[in-house]
């Protein structure tokens, strides 16, 4: 039964205030510049889930946990340093682990 199916879901966009070449994002991506992304991202959404952007590929450097939400590269580089985001990672958690 889908009724109850939760679809992780981000969105990242080249230009501020969500506009411009957009990519939507199901899982995590270990080098956003391979999908023509890296360092280019000037606003993101979160939809559905818990996600960690990455000043770095490969999930290494600063990063910064993003819930569900709109953010512009303003709020990210206040948070990571830099207003470099290289890769992002879904968080998961074991079923029953989290109590909302």
């Amino acid at each position: 039964m889908l009724d109850n199916a939760r679809i992780e879901q981000a969105g990242y966009y080249e230009d501020a205030d969500f506009k411009g070449k957009s990519l939507e994002i199901m899982d995590s991506i270990l080098d956003l510049k391979k999908l023509g992304f890296n360092r280019t991202v000037s606003s993101i959404y979160v939809e559905k889930g818990i996600w960690t952007v990455f000043e770095n590929v490969h999930f290494q450097g600063r990063s910064y946990i993003l819930n569900e939400g709109k953010y512009n590269i303003d709020q990210i580089s206040a948070n990571l340093g830099s207003g470099t985001v290289s890769s992002i990672q879904l968080l998961t958690f074991p079923e029953g682990d989290l109590n909302f």
